[in-house]
């Protein structure tokens, strides 16, 4: 099954919004199941400045990727998104509505349109970019990308 033909409701804004509070009632009434789209919140051992909710806020609602990597661990975008993605097929599976809730426009981005796929660059090119960096300053590769690729570089 395709996980974009899965419906998935998403619930985003800043901190302190009502997201939590929302989604769990939200979850409640269409019996959903919530997944963290929150880069802080993500972390375990990084309980300062986030709101993560509390197991009496969840009130039986079960709640995916909240304190799921140990902060010392370093996620990416697309990392996050194949964990979300992973959750939301299995809890569609169960026959529930999965609920994306979070402030992080980047998750929120990448599960509306995905995320480009970028190829893996060799460590020999990139010390090779590193070192021209390094000898001829970034001006110079700006310069020398702008007159390679005017389309790309094209002022609006």
């Amino acid at each position: 099954m395709n996980i974009n033909k899965i419906p998935t409701i998403i619930i985003a804004g800043p901190t302190a919004s009502g997201k939590t509070s929302f989604s769990i009632k939200l979850a409640k009434h269409i019996n959903g199941e919530i997944i963290n789209a929150d880069a802080m919140q993500l972390y375990s051992g990084f309980e300062i400045l986030k709101a993560t909710p509390t197991k009496k806020e969840m009130n039986g609602i079960n709640h995916h990727l909240f304190g799921s990597v140990d902060i010392k661990k370093k996620i990416s975008v697309a990392d996050w998104l194949k964990y979300a993605e992973e959750k939301i097929f299995e809890i569609h599976l169960k026959n529930k509505v999965p609920i994306l809730v979070g402030g992080s426009g980047m998750y929120i981005n990448s599960a509306l349109n995905g995320i480009s796929n970028i190829p893996k660059i060799s460590h020999e090119i990139r010390s090779k970019v590193i070192s021209i960096c390094n000898q001829k300053g970034i001006d110079f590769v700006y310069e020398t990308l702008k007159s390679s690729n005017k389309e790309i570089f094209k002022i609006q």
